[in-house]
């Protein structure tokens, strides 16, 4: 079959004829196999029918990349809608990042009327911690009209993801799966320290390697050998030269290593002359047409590009991203450090790919790859039509190395998705609108989490069952013997909850000052009280006298344990969803019936709506000026990871910021009484006073050299989410000209220059 001057392999002519028979799809095929002509062919059916298609991204780097790539095949036909960009909005085909989409499914699901299909590129992001339930809400709740077409290289559990997305969608969902790369790939493992490479099914040889490596440095350091004769091997950008294994692209999972190797390997000269002269010919005229050749940062990055060496990381200005990126598909980047972004679909492959290292932060503590990153970001490998084979090495550090988890990294068995279905308080409130709590409950029960849990509801159920049956065999006088042992086992329970409670309250005595021991001997007196009436209680059930109660009790302590085991995995979202209602009800948001005002305002923010709402009901839109909002709605978006200490000089600044963090502090105060886990985010206003500034009028280079907390890149990042936080507000406060026009004000003092990404379209 024929597509665009393709033969289509026949996994593409698979998928294309599920398409014409309007099923979902989903298309698990490695990177370079040509996942996307099947996108392409929804795309040109969808236009020559009328029709319109959304394409979704999982970061709004992909979106702009496929905004310009769908842009010069099909013009005007296609548009783009971010947090940062709003181009040619009615469009019949429209690319977008997957939260907007799912935003667009709560607050305006008739404009969906004529999608007849959503493409998710790299649906495997529904396992993301943070964001994975964006996918599912945006399955479970889009117009049942709509078929899908989900892509990615790895997923484990495919059959299970699909059996989801068909029983809640009510339409056949086919299976495409591609196991053969366009370009095959060869993996290796190489020992910092060493000079020789061995293929991952020598990776036993390679560790024993890497422990002779290290046990050579510990005599060298031993024998007061200096740093230069302690560096042994040769570095393995040095051996993959020598072998012609450039260009090559290489992950690091840190910004500051990814700047410090491009700087270091500079040294290696991988560019002729004549290639050096075009690529800083090129670099400079792009840089030009952006007016930032005067950064500091440009000028550093120049003299990397000269050498063939860079770094690609979300700390960088975005023309200075795409400049690298436009080099390297050029070949005039033969190294290239970056951090893990860089593999998500972007379509820049390598000859080779380096893994730095096989460890990363992933937000609360340093772990391993699991098995399908690594595999996700070795895709990246082996450029088609080019390359015969592709290459990956691992870059093992002998000091440092875990035996047990490189293995599993390396060669251990691709991890299922885990669904991260969690309603947020907006989902919650724009649920709540048409539907009652029991109503949101069963809506909770259609997610991926509860489909994934039934085989565990069922095993519970047959344990019960079985249980059941061997109360039926028990040579028992009682005529109840079933309903007197679990009285039995839950007292037993209650007893031994009491007791630690009490020796709790006697441990504490040891750690209270004395004032304190009044009250807290108070606490056991009543304890052991309430384990004097429960032994009592005890001593009337005739279980309590029985000789032969030892496997009567063993038998329903396990029935009375699978019994909690089953009601609270049926019921955990329920759960859930009682704490966010109480806390919801707490604050004033919504009644046992209906939205209130509150409610309904924050029903139409997306992130943030707390803060928002609470910025609106209070009065703050209306008695702050333009540049103390927009230091406020700094403090709102911005997560502080350093924790760096910050001063704000400004008085009356200082006076706002002060006044509404404590009020986003009673709100996370209420919420933690009501609910396990708090997402109301405390304010932070490290950025607050830069980004008040910014609004006043400063230039972004006055900026950024005042400042030090943040990269470039992280700044223009941080005032594009305040310009996404008042577009929200713009479209929710329409009904109040006053307060619409004071937001419209801040749009226009904080979308401005760098920070407007319209300008790079």
């Amino acid at each position: 079959m024929q597509y665009k001057d393709f033969t289509l392999d026949d996994f593409q002519v698979q998928a294309l004829e599920a398409i014409d028979n309007q099923h979902t799809v989903i298309v698990c095929a490695p990177t370079g196999s040509g996942k996307t002509l099947v996108a392409e062919y929804i795309i040109d059916k969808c236009i020559r029918e009328n029709a319109e298609v959304i394409y979704t991204a999982p970061i709004k780097a992909l979106s702009n990349q496929k905004y310009r790539d769908f842009k010069a095949a099909y013009g005007d036909k296609v548009g783009i809608i971010t947090g940062d960009v709003v181009i040619n909005q009615n469009a019949p085909c429209l690319i977008m990042t997957t939260e907007i989409f799912r935003n667009i499914v709560y607050d305006d699901p008739q404009r969906l009327t004529h999608v007849k299909y959503v493409i998710f590129d790299e649906i495997h992001f529904i396992e993301d911690p943070r964001r994975g339930t964006v996918w599912e809400e945006s399955i479970m709740l889009a117009p049942k009209h709509i078929r899908f077409l989900s892509l990615s290289a790895t997923i484990a559990n495919v059959e299970e993801l699909a059996a989801w997305m068909q029983s809640i969608r009510g339409h056949e969902v086919s299976i495409v799966l591609h196991t053969i790369r366009p370009v095959p790939l060869e993996s290796f493992v190489y020992i910092d320290g060493g000079n020789k490479a061995f293929p991952l099914k020598n990776l036993n040889n390679a560790l024993s390697y890497a422990n002779s490596i290290a046990d050579r440095k510990k005599q060298l350091i031993a024998s007061g050998a200096t740093l230069e004769q302690q560096r042994t091997g040769l570095p393995i950008f040095e051996y993959l030269k020598g072998r012609e294994l450039i260009p090559t692209l290489c992950f690091s999972f840190s910004r500051k290593t990814c700047e410090k190797k491009a700087f270091f390997y500079k040294y290696m000269n991988l560019l002729t002359p004549e290639e050096s002269a075009e690529a800083v010919k090129i670099y400079d005229e792009h840089i030009a047409r952006f007016n930032l050749q005067n950064y500091l940062s440009s000028q550093n990055l120049r003299r990397l590009v000269e050498h063939g060496t860079a770094f690609h990381h979300a700390g960088m200005l975005p023309p200075q991203k795409d400049i690298v990126e436009i080099l390297f598909s050029k070949n005039l980047i033969k190294l290239l450090f970056a951090t893990e972004t860089f593999a998500v679909g972007i379509n820049m492959p390598a000859r080779t790919v380096v893994f730095d290292g096989l460890e990363k932060n992933d937000g609360v503590s340093f772990r391993y790859l699991k098995s399908h990153e690594y595999q996700q970001m070795s895709g990246r490998a082996g450029r088609r039509g080019i390359d015969p084979k592709g290459f990956v090495y691992a870059l093992i550090d002998p000091k440092f190395y875990n035996y047990a988890e490189v293995r599993k990294t390396l060669t251990g068995k691709i991890e299922p998705l885990k669904s991260q279905f969690a309603f947020s308080y907006s989902s919650i409130l724009n649920l709540y609108a048409d539907r009652d709590r029991d109503q949101i409950i069963e809506l909770c029960h259609k997610s991926f989490g509860y489909f994934q849990m039934k085989n565990i509801i069922q095993s519970k159920i047959d344990r019960i069952k079985t249980i059941e049956k061997s109360f039926d065999t028990i040579d028992c006088q009682l005529p109840q013997p079933r309903k007197t042992l679990v009285q039995y086992v839950e007292n037993l329970k209650d007893m031994e909850a009491h007791k630690r409670n009490f020796n709790d309250l006697k441990r504490s005595l040891r750690k209270t000052r004395p004032e304190e021991h009044a009250g807290i001997r108070s606490q056991m007196h009543q304890a052991q009280n309430d384990m004097n009436f429960m032994r009592r209680d005890m001593k009337r059930l005739k279980c309590s006298h029985c000789h032969y109660n030892a496997n009567c009790i063993a038998l329903a302590d396990g029935y009375v344990q699978a019994k909690e085991d089953l009601y609270e995995i049926s019921n955990y979202m329920g759960f859930d969803l009682d704490e966010k209602f109480s806390f919801l009800e707490a604050i004033g948001y919504v009644d046992k019936e209906k939205l209130l005002p509150r409610g309904e305002f924050a029903s139409q923010i997306f992130g943030y709506e707390i803060h928002a709402t609470e910025l609106y009901f209070e009065g703050y839109i209306s008695r702050l000026t333009e540049d103390e909002l927009n230091a406020v709605i700094c403090g709102i978006v911005f997560e502080n990871k350093t924790r760096a200490a910050y001063t704000i000089s400004n008085r009356e600044l200082k006076h706002v910021l002060r006044e509404f963090r404590l009020k986003i502090d009673d709100m996370v105060r209420i919420e933690l009484q009501h609910c396990k886990f708090g997402s109301v985010k405390p304010l932070e206003n490290a950025m607050a006073e830069t980004a008040y500034r910014w609004s006043a009028g400063a230039t972004f280079k006055e900026i950024t050299s005042s400042q030090t907390l943040l990269l470039e890149g992280d700044l223009i990042r941080l005032f594009r989410n305040c310009v996404d936080l008042l577009r929200q507000l713009r479209r929710t406060l329409v009904q109040d000209p006053s307060a619409f026009a004071k937001i419209e004000s801040c749009l226009k003092k904080m979308n401005r220059d760098v920070v407007d990404a319209e300008q790079y379209f």
